[in-house]
């Protein structure tokens, strides 16, 4: 076989496997991540592929997406701020968008209540009193000189 042979039947051969293994990797997912109790938007919620590591933040909308998938099955983890983990098992490709839904509230803090008795005013300052008698003999000196 001469060099040309080769390079024709790597051409005629090799390309079509190359370009099919590029398409086998080309699906998108994507989808939305919301409360579970009123459908509305966590935003900024993380969003991993468990299986290869990836990870994207969805939006202000709860709205996120995966490029340059291979099929397969994956597993997506969203974390978001007051919430648990959630888990959700999906089949690439597929058409429909990925709805995860999160139970926010479960994280709240319960309600305290801060009870404080009022203290003595009276507690720690000294009192003296100055009756009329004593304020004459001590006439021409300051108050503070009278107490």
């Amino acid at each position: 076989m001469t060099f040309r042979s080769i390079v024709a039947f790597l051409i005629a051969f090799g390309m079509p496997m190359c370009i099919s293994g590029q398409t086998a990797c080309a699906f998108a997912l994507s989808g939305s991540v919301a409360d579970e109790h009123d459908a509305s938007a966590l935003d900024f919620a993380d969003v991993i592929v468990v299986e290869t590591g990836r990870a994207v933040q969805a939006d202000e909308l709860g709205l996120f997406r995966f490029d340059g998938l291979c099929a397969g099955r994956y597993t997506l983890r969203a974390v978001h701020l007051g919430c648990e983990p959630v888990e959700v098992i999906v089949n690439v490709p597929t058409e429909e968008k990925v709805r995860i839904r999160m139970e926010h509230h479960s994280e709240q803090l319960k309600e305290i209540e801060v009870a404080r008795k009022r203290p003595d005013e009276n507690v720690g300052l000294a009192h003296k009193e100055l009756d009329k008698d004593a304020m004459e003999k001590s006439s021409g000196r300051s108050l503070a000189e009278m107490l």
